[in-house]
């Protein structure tokens, strides 16, 4: 995974280095240890999607305001939905077709 804060050479160094990911990707639990970051295996329009995300810890109580986001990835179609802390106004959006 890149961060927004790497420079030009530290992404060139990342991109020499094995994925950090498996291909197809494998679903993981969010953790204390991953910040509450979860990966899962969706069907979507009958498609298999990819859906990353963050979001508060069983035990962490309530949150003052939007304590999650989400993306989902189709490998056909790309980014297929975008929800709360990841989206413009924290909205869910979806490709017509995905919901």
């Amino acid at each position: 995974m890149l961060q927004a804060t790497q420079d030009d050479a530290a992404v060139a160094e990342a991109l020499k280095k094995k994925p950090s990911r498996s291909d197809p990707p494998k679903p993981y639990k969010g953790t204390k240890l991953n910040g509450g970051r979860y990966l899962r295996v969706d069907q979507k329009a009958g498609k298999p999607v990819a859906c990353m995300g963050e979001g508060p810890m069983p035990g962490d109580g309530d949150c003052e305001d939007v304590c999650y986001g989400e993306m989902c990835v189709s490998a056909t179609a790309g980014v297929v939905t975008l929800d709360a802390r990841w989206a413009p106004g924290t909205g869910s959006y979806a490709q017509k077709g995905f919901k």
